[in-house]
């Protein structure tokens, strides 16, 4: 392929509100409907659902915990986020068996993520407009907003969409704000009696509430001795809160005298992203931005652009807002915190292996053709084109450029990582979009001449990755759950990718005929649309209930004669029995709770035992049926077990048996 221009690259322009509103509305479309209609997936979502309904329950929203235990593999943010969400909805305060009669829980748990998902489409749409072209703009949005990983983890409720999509949005504004030529016109000021206010203003208050309400969970964890009751002196905790106050006083004081341009408020609010990023999963909410931005500094040689970034705003952002609760918690609870939070969920994930996978570099080209799939199979053409044309310097070039960097250095990052999940390279998608998006621009608008070579790779990797999806189905679920070894259900799904694969086969044909190369452009979004809509409304609702227990959980209550007769989780610990419960059967002490994890059976043996007459439910997976048979204490519980249920899930089953 060599590249021309027989026609100017077409003019960015600045999006009016009726396109703000078009492509909310249209993410919106994709992503809402059905989107609370199935189960949480077990471990991670039930998981933190769980936690953060207790910290409703408990009113300790300061230190996370999960039954009897400390929960810090994750910072708080995303936990509030959830628990906010819960009690806006009503979520934990009705009858016991509220979690599973209706589809309250899970629209709840999702609807933030997905806000959160769409901020960061939003974002690269804005970026891509201003300073490609309009077309690339949507192209941008369309394509991140189809790449099916990215479809999945906006329906989940865990902690990586809230990392990953405030820190896309976050680059985006950053990188718009350092590039955009009109970005140093004079911010709109409204008058408001003596005093003139703007958009920064607004901002100023957010980043003020935030860090007030951290002060306030730190002032209240101290005065209720919260969290093993160790306590910290009152003026110890004067000084520590009087620290974040003077950090927020120093911003607004900076802020209010010297923000004036549209530059410098895209800068705080790029910094408030990366900030709350770092409250949502941890340091890598910083770290990642930091990493592509240095990257592109050095592949560009355009260190003048450090100038612009006024990095003593981020500074004061980032530490007014993310450090507080680190901090209280340091304070609270001392090393222990710091060593879980930090060292073995940080750095030992990087350097040594924590859970997960363990695999070299090539682990995740693996994953990226499912995770992008059909644009993975334009992806690598792309990147090719990138790599062959050499960006000048031109805004539209250093965009390519930027999403070429971004996608390479966060593939790279998380490529040498020692801990894998598939789902770790959802940071690198975004940069892989922007890359696409306008390499289909500029096939639209014939700077590519002779693509026939493009396009035969590109229908390659089309087969490839199509038969990768369609011969192991299960590869689409691991884009966003954790153990890779559980069973697939007897679903059959290799006909429809096929079929699919052939509706996405289409546009590359189109994209052969010059007169119909801006077509097949559209046609390769629609494709790619067909292919997302049938995987998170088709494929994800219908392998759900086998990653989750909320079917089985309402078949027990609508199965007991009363409360007496307990639900038992035997050797179990996947979460879903925990909050679909409301923790009714969690922890380790069975007077309170009846779950049994440890594969020693004598601690369930002697509660059932006690209780001589009584019926009983249990929750437990298929493969241990017969143990559990054969461990039963009474004849009587041997003659009464009954199946309750087997089929509804492909890894537990819900058995009754009376002492």
């Amino acid at each position: 392929m060599t590249d021309d221009a027989p026609t100017p690259p077409p003019a960015a322009g600045r999006p009016g509100l009726g396109g703000h509103l078009l492509v909310l509305a249209l993410l919106a479309c994709l992503y809402v409907p059905l989107a609370g209609s199935y189960t949480l997936f077990d471990p991670w979502e039930t998981h933190y659902a769980e936690v953060a309904r207790t910290m409703n329950a408990t009113g300790n929203y300061l230190s996370p915990r999960w039954q009897e235990e400390n929960f810090w593999s994750k910072p708080a943010g995303q936990l509030w986020l959830l628990a906010f969400s819960m009690r806006l909805f009503g979520v934990g305060q009705g009858a016991p068996d509220e979690m599973v009669t209706s589809n309250v829980p899970e629209w709840s748990l999702r609807l933030p993520i997905i806000v959160i998902s769409i901020f960061g489409i939003w974002a690269m749409w804005l970026l891509v407009t201003r300073l490609v072209s309009r077309r690339a703009g949507w192209l941008t949005a369309a394509i991140l907003a189809t790449m099916p990983q990215w479809a999945f983890i906006t329906r989940q409720a865990m902690t990586d969409m809230p990392d990953v999509g405030l820190m896309t949005g976050g680059l985006a504004l950053l990188f718009l704000a350092l590039k955009d030529e009109e970005a140093e016109k004079p911010l709109r000021a409204v008058a408001v009696g003596p005093v003139r206010l703007t958009a920064f203003h607004i901002v100023l208050l957010v980043v003020a509430a935030l860090v007030l309400l951290q002060t306030i969970h730190f002032a209240l964890g101290m005065a209720k001795g919260f969290l093993n009751r160790r306590a910290v002196p009152p003026m110890v905790a004067v000084g520590h809160m009087s620290g974040y106050g003077l950090c927020l006083l120093a911003f607004g004081v900076i802020g209010w005298l010297t923000v004036r341009t549209r530059r410098q408020l895209l800068l705080v609010i790029a910094y408030l992203t990366f900030a709350l990023a770092v409250l949502m999963k941890g340091i890598l909410g910083v770290a990642i931005p930091g990493m592509v931005v240095l990257a592109y500094l050095i592949v560009t040689w355009d260190f003048t652009l450090l100038r612009r970034a006024e990095l003593h705003l981020g500074v004061l952002v980032v530490i007014a807002v993310a450090f507080p609760w680190y901090h209280a918690m340091i304070a609270l609870h001392g090393m222990p915190f710091y060593k879980e939070m930090f060292i073995q969920h940080h750095f030992q994930r990087l350097a040594a292996g924590v859970h997960g996978d363990k695999g070299s570099f090539e682990y995740f080209i693996t994953q990226l053709g499912p995770a992008t799939f059909p644009w993975a199979a334009l992806g690598p053409v792309a990147l090719a084109h990138v790599l062959a044309s050499r960006p000048g310097r031109s805004t539209r070039d250093r965009t390519v450029c930027f999403g070429a960097v971004w996608f390479v250095a966060t593939f790279a990052l998380f490529s040498l990582s020692m801990t894998k999940f598939h789902h770790y390279i959802l940071p690198a998608l975004p940069g892989l979009a922007v890359v696409v998006a306008v390499y289909l621009d500029d096939l639209a608008d014939e700077r590519i001449t002779a693509p026939l070579l493009g396009v035969l790779i590109s229908g390659g990797f089309l087969v490839l990755t199509a038969a990768m999806i369609a011969q192991k189905p299960i590869r689409l679920i691991w884009l966003y759950i954790y153990n890779y070894t559980r069973p697939f259900p007897d679903l059959r799904f290799g006909p429809t990718v096929w079929l699919l694969a052939a509706v996405c086969a289409v546009p590359l044909l189109v994209l052969l005929v010059r007169p119909a190369r801006r077509i097949g452009v559209w046609l390769a979004v629609a494709a790619a649309a067909a292919f997302t809509l049938w995987a998170i409304d088709g494929y994800m609702i219908q392998v759900a209930p086998h990653w989750g227990q909320k079917i089985l959980i309402r078949q027990y209550y609508q199965l007991r004669a009363g409360p007496d007769e307990r639900l038992i989780a035997w050797q179990m610990n996947w979460r879903g029995e925990n909050f679909y419960t409301k923790g009714a059967i969690a922890g380790p002490r069975p007077e309170r709770w009846t779950v049994f994890m440890s594969l020693d059976n004598n601690q369930m043996l002697s509660y059932v035992k006690a209780r001589p007459g009584r019926k009983f439910f249990f929750l437990l997976e298929h493969t241990r049926l017969a143990t559990f048979k054969r461990i039963l204490p009474t004849e009587t519980a041997k003659q009464t077990l009954r199946i309750e249920d087997s089929r509804s899930n492909n890894k537990f089953l819900l058995a009754s048996a009376t002492m």
